[in-house]
């Protein structure tokens, strides 16, 4: 089963980008990985580490003009969203034999093999992760944000595969708005739509894939046999939705008053935020970016004063050296 691994990236969003292709090379050491940058500076450091596994393509190799006039009025969020489906659509056409085209966000780590997930769905068209938000305060979003997250989609390189795919280009081009809009929200609420419109689409119920914040609540996560399971399960793929690096070795875990059970914060964020360290030390001492890695909201000098009052009162606050 050849698959590639596609993700977006910007400059500051380098040093996750990494972590995840480590990890994704760890665990699926035969999978394509694909870099798609979004500016000139993210593929010039990712340049680097080009190689039989390791594809980086620059914007425009994938830039549609449709996707250019969206450059240009839109924020850099909104437009990256507008790109997924358009990154996923040049990955099927540029590298033949592909069987799964796979969507991953660059704040994410692989735990374990994302293909024997997809051995599961050999046969659908898309494979698709609900929310399952795990407390009454995370459900409460559903109707805003959608049963699915786009942090993780699968597609086969098959006819149904292909047309939902196209299907999703065509919608994320008509707006992809970070505040919910309706049936609109992002890149993501599109998907409610594609099972009742598409054959044969999958929608797993796997604890372990694209386990998140939302999710991972009231669950029971342990080690065993050096793996990390959920409710039992193997962990394979954990988004990190939220966390914010305030300098390269102090991380907001999640950006929220409620703290991560203890068991979540030792055997998922401890392994992620060493590698995401390492990952930024890495391109700052060897690229000059010093600030790469780290959140919008705490560079300059007012970025100092946020970084400050989140040092105050994160409940999730993790200190690295």
């Amino acid at each position: 089963m050849k698959t590639i691994y596609c993700t977006i990236v910007t400059v500051g969003f380098v040093p996750r980008a990494l972590a995840l292709w480590h990890s994704i090379a760890r665990e699926s050491p035969d999978a394509l990985f694909g870099f798609y940058c979004a500016d000139a500076r993210a593929a010039d450091l990712l340049g680097k580490y080009v190689s039989p596994n390791v594809v980086v393509v620059p914007r425009c190799s994938y830039e549609t003009k449709p996707l250019r006039d969206a450059r240009q009025r839109l924020p850099v969020s909104e437009y990256c969203w507008t790109c997924k489906p358009a990154i996923l659509q040049h990955a099927l056409a540029s590298f033949p034999g592909l069987n799964w085209a796979i969507w991953l966000d660059s704040d994410m780590l692989a735990f374990g093999d994302i293909g024997s997930e997809l051995a599961l769905h050999s046969g659908a068209s898309v494979v698709l992760t609900p929310h399952r938000f795990s407390l009454p305060e995370f459900l409460a979003y559903e109707p805003s944000v959608g049963r699915f997250n786009a942090g993780f989609v699968a597609f086969h390189n098959v006819r149904d595969g292909r047309e939902a795919l196209n299907w999703w280009m065509n919608r994320c081009l008509e707006g992809c708005p970070a505040r919910p809009d309706g049936d609109r929200y992002a890149d993501q609420k599109y998907l409610n739509a594609i099972p009742n419109m598409f054959r044969d689409v999958a929608v797993t119920e796997s604890p372990g894939l694209n386990c998140a914040p939302w999710n991972v609540f009231e669950k029971n996560v342990e080690s065993s046999k050096g793996s990390v399971t959920i409710d039992g399960v193997p962990l394979v793929l954990y988004h990190f939705q939220g966390l914010k690096v305030i300098r390269g070795w102090a991380f907001d875990l999640y950006g929220a008053r409620r703290r991560l059970p203890e068991a979540v914060r030792a055997l998922i964020y401890a392994p992620y935020v060493k590698a995401l360290a390492s990952q930024i030390r890495e391109v700052a001492q060897e690229f000059n970016e010093p600030s790469a890695g780290i959140d919008d909201d705490f560079v300059g000098i007012r970025g100092l004063f946020s970084a400050a009052k989140r040092l105050c009162w994160s409940s999730n606050l993790v200190v690295s050296l």
